[in-house]
């Protein structure tokens, strides 16, 4: 009898080098694996798991030159599977004009809206970042950055 052969545990796009398909370590030696989808520009637009779960992406308004650049965002949305019931959890992600995240959004118990913001200043530094609030509930408190010459972070204030 003769050495069982695995399938690899990774299978490439030979055109794109996108991963397409994922057998995770504990998955090995059975026919389960994750499998990925990309949309033209090879940003990944699926990943589906072996238990029926998946996770998905949206690229709204990219490169679109008709929408303000601040309009840019990504939506993630994953449906997973285990433990008591199917959960569906959401990521909002707002990007500025340069590619920063400004805006994420994320759902938290009961469905409520979990905030972090983040602000930058002339030169692209972090100013404000918000701690994690619930939207329309908390009020939002900011840790301010300040630089000095080097734009090495001198002060942090939270306010």
């Amino acid at each position: 009898m003769g050495v069982p052969v695995l399938p690899p545990p990774t299978e490439y796009d030979l055109g794109t080098g996108n991963l397409k398909k994922l057998i995770p370590p504990h998955l090995q030696g059975t026919t389960y694996s994750n499998t990925y989808t990309y949309d033209v520009f090879g940003r990944r637009t699926r990943e589906d798991r072996p238990d029926g779960g998946w996770t998905s992406y949206e690229y709204l308004n990219f490169g679109n030159p008709n929408t303000p650049p601040n309009l840019q965002h990504v939506k993630k949305r994953e449906h997973i599977i285990g433990g008591p019931s199917v959960l569906d959890h959401y990521t909002f992600t707002l990007f500025d004009g340069l590619g920063r995240t400004y805006w994420l959004e994320k759902t938290g118990p009961g469905g409520k809206r979990i905030i972090t913001e983040t602000w930058y200043d002339a030169i692209g530094r972090v100013l404000d970042k918000s701690n994690p609030y619930y939207y329309g509930i908390d009020t939002p408190y900011y840790t301010t950055f300040t630089y000095d010459g080097l734009s090495s972070d001198s002060v942090i204030k939270i306010s």
